[in-house]
């Protein structure tokens, strides 16, 4: 048995190791120990955080488990356990691990906070939001928790709550910039822009490098020659920046240039913006060229059930195509109806897809009804008593086969655009979404129109009477009548607020979220063209 001065001793070089960093030292130290005493608790939990801390995340989970071994119940090491499990990308473990420690400490309000960021990740907010409530119960001080839970309110729409719990984490600490940032975007989302202006400028005064700020305060107003953002950008750009700083900072300085009608300029920051993301993303167009293939095959050779219309229920609206196609525009006319409810993108057919593994035999009945029934919980949660809903996840074009058949009450909704406009405004824009990946190279762009175009007829020659093809260039020049015949096509009696969307006050959480709210322009399409020279070899 080891003398007690000696661990003592040792326990204190161990803590001194730690807290100048040298994680190495702490290692080998506690290493040599446990080989005389395997069974100290305190040394085991020594190693495992040294591990953790200098990225050695496979062994910090042994040294962890080691550490359950001695003592199965303590909250901490649970806890661990969960973070380690995140970092080496097994949330679902991770989440087992947090309730563990739950289990022994309900009052653990860390591991609260997690286990609710586990449920996000997954997009199940709802499941997130009293985990987040407990972790700032029992722990009024944690501000993560409370912009986590404006975080969730946001995406289920509840801007309310979304807003008051901003507002409490700055009634704990009044400069805090990760609530004025959270605070911008919410009233970005609702068109209160001035209100989203003044809170993203709070976040820069704490924050001046705040490059992701800079893009979000850059794309909700019209840049001049004396706006503070240019300046800082400009010197920002001459910095040495990490690499996604650096990416928001050119798309910034991009969309600024565009604003002042200075194109060499602006492609100039735009192309340097899209390489930096095109190698985050790691995008190939050829696994798209090779699912859209699997796609019109499959749906060739196999015959898909048609399932029952329910009786009762929510109807959904699926407005597909390709991004910035005038989408957002749509989806804004049906939602000024009385009876619609946008919905925004969703997102929730893919997840469907992987609930129901119905790409795995898509003639199968069941699997279908799967696909169709976990949609349609999406659905029912949402805030709205509205019975149609409007979805505006385009991509789901892909998926036009399955749509039909489990949904035969539907309605797809095909937004065309001018092939010209719609690659440039795409090439532009930053998209969050990871799965866009094709927007970051005019090529890629190109070659996901065609087959975009390409699978589109594949369908309307399988589902012809299933879908409703409208023009964005028709649309904004005979505005009265494609809207009417729209509304008709939906089902619906005419509502004269359809021809004014741009009054209507709801939630836009796309690209699209300060257009969204002008009226209806004639000249959109004419942008792409002042670029046409910088194209070069990837002249579209």
């Amino acid at each position: 048995m080891p003398n007690l001065d000696l661990v003592t001793e040792i326990k204190k070089n161990l803590s001194s190791l730690l807290a100048k960093n040298d994680l190495n030292g702490a290692i080998i130290l506690a290493k040599k120990f446990l080989e005389v005493a395997p069974n100290d608790f305190y040394i085991t939990n020594v190693l495992a955080v040294a591990y953790f801390n200098d990225g050695q995340y496979r062994n910090a989970l042994v040294a962890n488990n080691n550490l359950l071994k001695i003592n199965a119940n303590s909250s901490e090491a649970h806890y661990n356990k969960g973070l380690i499990l995140s970092k080496l990308g097994d949330p679902v473990a991770a989440a087992t691990a947090y309730k563990h420690a739950i289990s022994l400490a309900p009052k653990h309000s860390l591991a609260h906070n997690n286990l609710a960021n586990i449920y996000m990740q997954k997009g199940d907010f709802e499941a997130a939001k009293p985990h987040l409530k407990s972790a700032i119960d029992y722990a009024p001080n944690n501000l993560n928790a409370y912009i986590n839970l404006s975080i969730a309110n946001t995406h289920v729409e509840n801007f309310e709550a979304a807003i008051h719990w901003c507002n409490q984490a700055l009634a704990v600490k009044s400069h805090l910039p990760a609530a004025h940032k959270q605070l911008g975007k919410i009233y970005s989302i609702l068109g209160k822009l001035d209100e989203a202006k003044f809170h993203y400028q709070k976040t820069l005064e704490s924050i001046p490098d705040d490059a992701q700020t800079l893009y979000n305060l850059v794309m909700i107003e019209k840049q001049t020659h004396d706006s503070n953002e240019l300046g800082r950008l400009r010197h920002l750009a001459r910095r040495a920046l990490s690499q996604e700083k650096r990416k928001f900072v050119f798309y910034s300085l991009g969309k600024s240039f565009d604003d002042l009608h200075k194109p060499r300029l602006a492609f100039h920051y735009f192309r340097r913006a899209n390489e930096l993301r095109k190698a985050e993303l790691g995008y190939d167009v050829g696994a798209d060229e090779t699912l859209f293939e699997k796609i019109q095959r499959s749906f060739s050779q196999k015959k898909i059930p048609n399932l029952v219309t329910l009786p009762k229920g929510k109807k959904p609206v699926f407005i597909v195509g390709m991004p910035r196609s005038g989408s957002t525009l749509i989806e804004q006319i049906l939602a000024s109806h009385s009876e619609v409810y946008g919905a925004n993108e969703l997102g929730k057919i893919d997840e469907a897809l992987t609930y129901s593994a119905i790409l795995d035999d898509i003639s199968s009945p069941k699997k279908l009804g799967k696909f169709r029934d976990r949609y349609l919980e999406h659905l029912d949660r949402l805030n709205t008593p509205l019975k149609v809903i409007v979805d505006k996840s385009l991509l789901n074009f892909r998926w036009v086969g399955l749509l039909v058949s489990a949904f035969p009450n539907c309605k797809i909704i095909n937004v065309r655009r001018d092939k010209n406009a719609i690659i440039w405004s795409n090439y532009k824009h930053y998209f969050e979404a990871g799965g866009l990946g094709f927007t970051t190279d005019v090529a890629d762009l190109r070659r996901y129109h065609e087959l975009y175009e390409g699978l589109m007829a594949f369908w309307d020659g399988q589902y012809d009477d299933k879908l409703y093809h409208i023009d964005y260039e028709q649309l904004v020049s005979e505005q009265s009548s494609s809207i009417r015949r729209m509304i008709s096509h939906i089902g619906l009696e005419w509502d004269p607020a359809c021809l004014l969307p741009h009054l209507t006050e709801r939630a836009v959480k796309t690209a699209s979220l300060s257009q969204v709210r002008e009226k209806i322009y004639a000249n959109a399409n004419a942008s792409w063209r002042a670029y046409e020279q910088f194209l070069g070899s990837n002249k579209i």
